[in-house]
């Protein structure tokens, strides 16, 4: 041991005026594993310490560009709800309260540690989107009620509740505005309508003039014209006008062009009936659906304001004697593409669609507003032979009755698309406060 001890501590001689200290062999000194600890301790506290700066620093970062899209969005500018270049907030610089903001320096004159100085900027960040976010509170950019609500209507303009006289009551059209619910989403709509129409006879123009071609412009062209076709086209051009709304009218739109491209596919796949261009089907027909559900939507909008009396046990029994009577007569014209997959499929969704009710009473407003159209359509095409069936007749019971179940097919199957994106609008809400769910 006292050899030990000689080696570990060896004072030099005066004139060499140091003293040497060191460690024998085989063994260590603790107070360098100790030192060695608490700095390895203090190099990862330090690394800990700036990954927490930069995830705070990228929270704050990305929460104030939200706040301040959100502002811009509502027209707001940033400065009015946060601090002045003073650092004071406008409305207590305009009140009187407080003085200038005199920052504080760390460490006098001598120079900022980089640390310090990065805190102090996350400081600042974290209290600016504190700030943004506690402005953009107090500004009314949210639905002011919670809970389950219903929009009836658009928002914008209301009509006066109490009946004064209006010196535009003598404008001409005014009546017939007033009376039909025309509204300035009726004038996008009817717009749309026309250059749909446009479209038609630009792409299929050999069509229109083939159909032109038969009038002698010569003479009496007006006793040549086909009055029953000039007669639905603007009956349907001036009801689906009436209480236009694009959010609801777009959704009812989308359902008839896919449920008038796939009846379409049916039909003449099956040869149940037959365009004379032979396609099968015309793409040419397919916007004819959508048009004639915007105007069922609003027969039968028309129609059940005036039945909301009504007591619903009379719509039930009409509902069952006929939905069923319907569904008889319609496998008893299909009877002969009974082994068509078409026809199967078709069968199988009214069958679907007879078993489970939702609204008795709306069901069968819409399979009434829907059959009353459709005879006026399927007199038109089968007595001027734009499409044949292969009975023959112009037109056949079923033809009629089955517009009636294709608007109540429609009619559910755009219920469900508006639970399908009320469903993405709970899950992914819209993040753009202020403005409108295009949804």
């Amino acid at each position: 041991a006292e050899t030990v001890a000689r080696r570990q501590l060896t004072a030099s001689t005066p004139g060499g005026g140091a003293f040497t200290q060191t460690a024998s062999s085989g063994a260590s000194n603790p107070a360098d594993h100790a030192l060695d600890r608490l700095s390895q301790a203090q190099d990862q506290l330090e690394a800990s310490q700036h990954t927490t700066l930069a995830e705070l620093e990228a929270r704050a970062e990305a929460a104030s560009r939200t706040y301040r899209e959100i502002l811009a969005n509502l027209g707001v500018e940033p400065a009015d709800i946060t601090r002045s270049e003073h650092g004071a907030r406008p409305d207590l610089v305009a009140a009187g309260m407080g003085g200038p903001f005199v920052p504080m320096v760390v460490g006098g004159d001598k120079p900022r540690d980089p640390f310090e100085g990065r805190i102090s900027h996350v400081r600042e960040m974290i209290f600016t989107s504190a700030e943004l976010y506690d402005g953009l509170s107090q500004i009314p950019a949210r639905v002011p009620i919670t809970g389950k609500r219903q929009v009836t209507s658009g928002f914008g303009m209301r009509r006066d509740p109490i009946p004064r006289p209006d010196v535009n009551d003598a404008r001409p059209g005014s009546f017939l505005r007033r009376r039909l619910g025309w509204n300035r989403a009726s004038y996008v709509l009817l717009s749309t309508f026309l250059l749909v129409i446009f479209l038609l006879a630009y792409v299929w123009w050999p069509l229109a003039e083939e159909y032109l071609a038969q009038i002698d412009w010569q003479g009496p062209w007006w006793r040549q014209l086909d009055w029953l076709l000039v007669g639905i086209f603007l009956f349907m051009t001036l009801v689906l006008m009436a209480g236009a709304d694009l959010r609801a009218d777009g959704r009812i739109v989308l359902v008839g062009l896919v449920g008038g491209l796939v009846i379409e596919s049916w039909g003449t796949q099956t040869e149940l009936w037959t365009y004379y261009t032979l396609e099968r089907p015309p793409l040419w027909i397919i916007p004819a659906w959508p048009i004639a559900s915007l105007t069922i939507d609003r027969l039968v909008r028309y129609a059940s304001r005036r039945t909301a009396g009504h007591p619903p046990a009379g719509y039930r029994l009409l509902y069952w004697l006929i939905f069923p009577a319907f569904y008889g007569l319609m496998l008893s014209f299909v009877w002969p593409t009974l082994d068509k997959s078409f026809t199967l499929i078709a069968l199988a969704l009214c069958l679907f669609l007879l078993a489970t009710p939702t609204d008795y009473r709306l069901a069968v407003l819409t399979f009434a507003a829907g059959s009353g159209l459709g005879y006026f359509l399927e007199l038109w095409g089968t007595t001027r032979l734009c499409w044949t069936y292969y009975t023959l007749q112009t037109p056949p019971l079923f033809a009629v009755l089955a517009h009636g179940m294709a608007a109540v097919a429609f009619w559910r199957a755009a219920l469900l698309l508006s639970m399908v994106l009320a469903a993405l609008r709970r899950r992914w809400p819209w993040p753009v406060a202020g403005l409108r769910d295009p949804l």
